[in-house]
């Protein structure tokens, strides 16, 4: 099946879970379970000094979580977790009084991340890239590819072209920039790293099966098969966004298999 795919060249929202969380999404999480006001959020768990105008990170922070299906707002206006986000935030400790995750048992955070997330076209693009090439991507290669890729039927030739400049060394026959030709920064490493970063980190589950640490992000090896088991999955796909119908959707698709457990062990 051909799908079309639409990369969001705003997308600036960073979600960050590890090996790390980092302070801002430690923060919303503790605002679960409150009424959504950005305000009162940035004062009360933000740490908005009077005068101090944080609504911008409490939204971003927001958009982050709800982008990886972690979080929404009731139809009562009330912050809250996704079944999917309940487990997740439970799990890395921001929720609850225990902190389950180490480095050996990442991938049980990881497997219905990976489900949920499979429903996302673009998301899946990625992975298939970066499973055709040797698990790993960097951010000029992405950058590239997402000029390149307007459906799913271009993964496949698009990821022969980059494993083509790997030997030939010139990574601009893959094609022109995305972000350069959007007039998003100069193309350079840190003008990239900033554009590709919410993309790796949407798709990576926050770090925690994409490793964002360096020019060439690479799938974590206790993943795999969960990611070729979503892959070879034939769901119906959409577009990543914080509508609550796609986070509602992504937290769905993340508990219908049951299987992800075993893969992890």
């Amino acid at each position: 099946m051909v799908v079309d795919v639409v990369w969001d060249i705003n997308l600036r929202a960073n979600l960050r879970l590890w090996p790390e969380p980092l302070p801002n999404v430690r923060s919303l999480a503790a605002a679960i379970g409150s009424p959504w006001d950005e305000t009162q959020i940035a004062t009360e768990y933000f740490g908005a000094e009077p005068g101090e105008d944080r609504r911008r990170a409490v939204r971003q922070t927001y958009e982050a979580m709800a982008y990886e299906g972690l979080v929404h707002r009731t139809s009562e206006g009330i912050l809250e977790a996704t079944r999917l986000g309940d487990f997740v935030l439970r799990f890395l400790g921001l929720t609850g009084d225990r902190t389950f995750i180490c480095d050996a048992n990442r991938a049980i955070a990881a497997g219905p991340m990976i489900y949920g997330l499979s429903i996302i076209t673009e998301v899946r693009v990625i992975w298939s890239l970066m499973r055709m090439l040797d698990n790993r991507l960097s951010n000029e290669e992405l950058n590239r590819a997402m000029a390149r890729i307007h459906s799913t039927a271009d993964v496949t030739a698009t990821a022969a072209s980059i494993r083509s400049t790997r030997e030939s060394g010139d990574v601009a026959d893959i094609g022109p920039r995305l972000y350069d030709d959007a007039g998003y920064g100069t193309g350079n490493e840190s003008d990239q790293r900033k554009a590709m970063n919410p993309h790796f980190l949407l798709a990576g589950g926050g770090g925690l099966f994409i490793s964002v640490d360096a020019g060439e992000r690479r799938l974590h090896p206790s993943v795999l098969r969960q990611i070729d088991g979503a892959l070879r999955s034939s769901p119906r796909q959409i577009h990543a966004g914080t509508e609550s119908q796609i986070i509602q959707a992504i937290a769905r698709a993340s508990m219908a298999p049951r299987h992800y457990m075993k893969d992890a062990s």
